[in-house]
């Protein structure tokens, strides 16, 4: 493991090593010298936590610290709850292929292509320099940050990560949008990735690297100009009566940081896609605002554990964000 790669990863630091394929293992250190020594005995599909593990996370899956676990068993490695901080956003640009195999040089050529635009749009929007990693068949930049891993910050990132496969569009190639979850695992620089039959390889890492990071403000303008730029505030489509209206709707969802999509209309009224503040695995059109033709407000989503009306999601949003709107006064609260 070079030094470059212990830059990349802030190590020394707790981190979570993992082996996917036919050799399954997991192995929970904060040594780089244990994780080198591990990596020269068993070089192919390695992984690492990208981001700042919750002191104790080993402890609390049962697993002993600098001891490489063979299969371990369910609930024993890193999930999202685990993560405390955000240390990198990653961009990972994977070409389209058929399954388990490898990329040839031209689609290969068309993820350097989508990498290259991404580090040239964010830089010019002021963002770092990042590291640029090539993966075996594709490529992944790496933008270092440093935000809490909560609600809030979850919201903005998966809002951010929404609209970045609309901005950076390129036939051919796929950005990996589940990069974003919070105990995320990402190839490790010198480790061997068998599909691809190549070498993982940092390719370059920034002078003085952590010295500037993406900041939540950065990140929010960010993802504001361009959900603009995508019709996410599109002009609105019917004026309603009633207590509720539409500008009352998306100034409850910017609130709550629940991301959404830009209205629609539907037999009932107006609806929105959003995301499910209960449960981030509910995903596509199953969870909705729906703003009826009389003007009131209503929560839909199609998956049981998240069935209830208006007034029992109302409040159990604001015990969840700790916030409170009132779309009669326009105004917003902080709970006690």
């Amino acid at each position: 493991m070079t030094d470059a790669t212990k830059a990349l990863f802030s190590l020394p630091r707790d981190v979570e090593v993992r082996w996917l394929g036919p050799r399954r293992m997991a192995l929970f250190t904060r040594s780089p010298e244990i994780i080198a020594e591990a990596l020269s005995k068993y070089p192919e599909n390695v992984y690492i936590t990208i981001n700042e593990l919750t002191p104790g996370t080993a402890a609390k899956h049962g697993m002993k610290i600098d001891t490489l676990q063979i299969n371990p068993g369910r609930g024993k490695l890193t999930a999202n709850e685990d993560i405390s901080r955000r240390l990198l956003l990653p961009f990972d640009s994977d070409p389209e292929r058929a399954t388990g195999t490898a990329a040839s040089e031209t689609q290969r050529a068309l993820a350097f292509q989508q990498s290259e635009l991404i580090q040239q749009t964010l830089c010019g929007l002021g963002w770092p320099k990042p590291a640029a990693v090539r993966t075996g068949n594709g490529a992944c930049l790496y933008f270092a940050t440093d935000i809490p891993a909560n609600y809030e910050s979850d919201s903005l990132i998966r809002s951010f990560y929404a609209c970045a496969p609309k901005k950076f569009s390129i036939p051919g190639v796929t950005l990996d949008t589940s990069v974003q979850n919070r105990g995320r695992i990402m190839r490790v620089p010198g480790s061997f990735n068998v599909k691809a039959g190549r070498l993982c390889e940092l390719v370059d890492l920034p002078e003085n690297w952590r010295a500037a990071v993406v900041t939540v403000e950065l990140l929010r303008q960010t993802t504001e100009q361009w959900r603009k730029e995508l019709g996410f505030h599109s002009p609105k489509l019917i004026v309603r009566p009633g207590p509720w209206t539409e500008a009352q709707v998306e100034a409850f969802m910017a609130l709550h940081s629940l991301d959404y999509r830009p209205p629609v209309q539907i037999p009932a009224g107006i609806m929105w896609v959003c995301t499910c503040p209960f449960n981030p695995g509910h995903i596509a059109t199953s969870p909705a605002i729906i703003l009826t033709h009389a003007g009131w407000a209503k929560w839909a989503c199609k998956h049981q554990s998240c069935q209830m009306p208006w007034h029992q999601f109302v409040r159990q949003i604001n015990q969840l964000t700790g916030k409170v709107y009132n779309p009669r006064h326009n105004q917003k609260e902080e709970t006690a």
